[in-house]
């Protein structure tokens, strides 16, 4: 039977990881898949939907975008946001624009993963965001 207990743990990173996110310099190149390798992709998604507003039981909800997995947050409180972990294909982007545009997806916000977003994928994002149809832009909000 499962009661859908979860167990969270403290983990103290090492002093390298915590200087490069004290010491973040955006003219320099980025390294790579540094944070979410020794955290995990889960340990992102649960501390930014804590930071968020969501608390410890929200629901994540996995959206599929042409075989690219973005997380979906929702509550009437906070509002709802995706979050985008991975970098994003071409045609990722343009089935999250059409989601949005159809009113598949209702979001308030979009919270990209910045290191593992490349300046040819984010600035695809940025442009096709800018111009939706039937609703206000969305821009979003780049977090390391």
């Amino acid at each position: 039977m499962d009661l859908d207990f979860k167990t969270y743990y403290l983990k103290e990173p090492d002093k390298y990881t915590l200087d490069k996110i004290v010491n973040f310099n955006p003219e320099l190149p980025i390294d790579g898949e540094d944070i979410k390798s020794k955290f995990g992709k889960e340990t992102v998604i649960e501390t930014w939907k804590i930071k968020d507003g969501y608390g410890f039981n929200a629901d994540v909800r996995k959206v599929d975008l042409k075989g690219y997995t973005a997380y979906l947050l929702s509550d009437s409180k906070v509002g709802t946001s995706l979050y985008l972990i991975e970098d994003m294909p071409e045609e990722a982007i343009i089935e999250l624009v059409r989601k949005i545009e159809a009113n598949e997806l209702n979001l308030d916000r979009i919270i990209e993963y910045g290191y593992a977003f490349g300046y040819t994928s984010n600035t695809a994002l940025r442009s096709n965001l800018k111009t939706l149809k039937n609703r206000t832009s969305i821009s979003p909000v780049i977090r390391y």
